[in-house]
């Protein structure tokens, strides 16, 4: 009989000792999956703002270059790229804002000259001059 009692004692199962570590490891597991989520999102985010900032200036270039050809103004030609352009006059140049994915993008036009400059709250991603 005491066998048999031996054999109820022996109950089956975690302890919670196993249970604490068990949960740690998932937990630092799960923590370093969320960073490294978080840091591919973040990269993912730059690059697509960089691509999409030297597409911007590139056509921005086309469109000063072509500007008055036609009868087209810089404003007729930028806008058939999609994007809506807000100028205003700054000291003689002409400038222009485009907010576009999470970014703010500045045009100045003065005289012969282009400015571009993309920026991210306060991380600069992009800047370009172009001058006829």
């Amino acid at each position: 009989m005491s066998s048999l009692n031996s054999k109820r004692n022996r109950k089956r199962g975690f302890t919670v000792v196993e249970l604490v570590v068990a949960l740690a490891v998932i937990l630092i597991v799960s923590a370093t999956a969320i960073g490294l989520v978080n840091t591919q999102n973040t990269i993912y985010l730059r690059t697509m703002q960089t691509t999409e900032a030297t597409n911007m200036a590139e056509n921005a270039i086309e469109c000063f270059r072509f500007a008055g050809k036609n009868d087209e103004s810089f404003e007729d030609l930028f806008e058939k790229t999609g994007y809506d352009l807000q100028p205003e006059t700054v000291d003689g140049a002409t400038v222009y804002t485009v907010e576009s994915n999470g970014m703010e993008v500045t045009i100045t036009i003065n005289g012969s000259t282009l400015d571009f400059l993309a920026v991210d709250g306060e991380k600069e991603i992009l800047r370009k001059s172009y001058t006829r």
